[in-house]
């Protein structure tokens, strides 16, 4: 009696657990019948069809990776049934009950008896809408910013502590002359940068030195750029710290030729 007592309060505790978890947790039988839906996992699709796998169409899903259609035997909860496979945190997105959309990670794993026998499975929805909205506006922040950036009239370039150029924009390529891979390649390196007395400038006296060092922008000051084969370029050049990473430094050069 004391066993029985135990078993069932030990029941009562896993079931209160399952209906607190923040994640959607579903229960299959034997058949691949899902028999149970704790709260959150209905919140997340917005109701509950208990169905067997041959009617897991009711469940609509597509895969995030490639945007096909999930067929009701790809479901990871069929998978388990069928074949006792696992499956952790594949991307899916959904059509919930209601019409709307979500993004979830689905994970499935089959419950087998002491002989082996699969005798049921557990299903494992985790939401992650929130984080694929954050992800895509910040993309789509990103590319704006691109956009911008390459559609800028003066060089732009962007600097990192050992002041090595991580981004720079399609003007910067035509005032230095150099094709994209010339500048990942470095070759401006090996030029001489000159004041407008033509005295060299050192390293440490670069507007971007300057700005990290000041930790503030610098105001535009002349620089002739100075090529291998003695060509020269005049441009003024001006350079603000970044707040991240650490020594960064945007630097904005416009030539001043003509």
């Amino acid at each position: 009696e004391q066993a029985r007592m135990a078993l069932s309060a030990s029941e009562r505790t896993l079931r209160a657990v399952i209906e607190a978890l923040p994640v959607g947790l579903w229960i299959l039988d034997a058949t691949g019948r899902i028999v149970h839906a704790n709260p959150a996992g209905q919140r997340i699709w917005a109701g509950v069809r208990f169905v067997g796998p041959e009617h897991f169409g009711e469940y609509k899903g597509w895969w995030v990776s490639t945007g096909e259609p999930i067929a009701p035997d790809e479901w990871a909860a069929a998978r388990a049934i069928r074949r006792g496979e696992t499956s952790v945190d594949e991307e899916i997105e959904i059509e919930c009950f209601d019409g709307s959309h979500r993004f979830v990670l689905n994970s499935a794993v089959p419950l087998r008896g002491a002989g082996g026998a699969i005798e049921g499975a557990v299903i494992v929805n985790v939401e992650v809408t929130d984080a694929k909205k954050a992800a895509a506006a910040l993309r789509q922040s990103e590319e704006r910013w691109r956009t911008l950036f390459d559609l800028l009239p003066v060089g732009a370039s962007i600097l990192d502590a050992r002041n090595r150029i991580v981004e720079h924009n399609t003007a910067l390529e035509r005032i230095l002359a150099l094709s994209p891979q010339e500048m990942e390649d470095g070759k401006y390196r090996n030029w001489r940068c000159l004041d407008h007395d033509g005295a060299v400038l050192g390293e440490d006296q670069f507007p971007s030195a300057r700005a990290r060092r000041a930790n503030r922008p610098i105001d535009p000051v002349e620089i002739i750029v100075e090529r291998e084969n003695g060509s020269r370029t005049p441009t003024m050049v001006n350079a603000a710290p970044l707040p991240q990473p650490p020594g960064s430094v945007v630097v904005v050069t416009y030539d001043i030729s003509s």
